[in-house]
C-alpha cells in the first residue's frame, strides 16, 4: 500500500500532490505513514479524503484507519477524523 496509495493519489490530483516518502511508527502496531507534498494543502486534504473514501486499496477501505494531519511549519494539526484524541509528531 505504501506506493499504491500515493500512486492513485498523485493520479487523481494530476500531479498536484505529490509522494513524499513513507515511514512506519514504533507503536505496536506499525502503523505506516504517507507523507505527501501539494503548494495547496487544505485543498490537497480534500482530495486525499476523497479519494480514501471511495476506492478500495488491495481490497480494503483504508480511511477508517486513517489520520491525516496538515504539517504548517513543522506544526501537525489533526485534520481527520476531526473526533481524534491522540497526538502525532514525527522524529526526524
Amino acid at each position: 500500500m505504501r506506493y499504491v496509495i500515493p500512486d492513485r493519489i498523485e493520479e487523481v490530483s494530476n500531479g498536484k500532490i505529490k509522494s513524499d516518502g513513507y515511514d512506519y511508527l514504533d507503536d505496536g502496531v506499525n502503523s505506516m505513514v504517507i507523507f505527501m507534498l501539494s503548494e495547496s494543502p487544505k485543498e490537497g486534504i480534500q482530495t486525499v479524503l476523497d479519494v480514501l473514501s471511495e476506492e478500495k486499496f488491495c481490497d480494503n477501505w483504508v480511511l477508517g484507519n486513517s489520520v491525516i494531519d496538515l504539517n504548517e511549519k513543522g506544526q501537525y494539526t489533526v485534520v481527520y477524523p476531526k473526533s481524534f484524541k491522540g497526538g502525532f509528531e514525527v522524529k526526524g
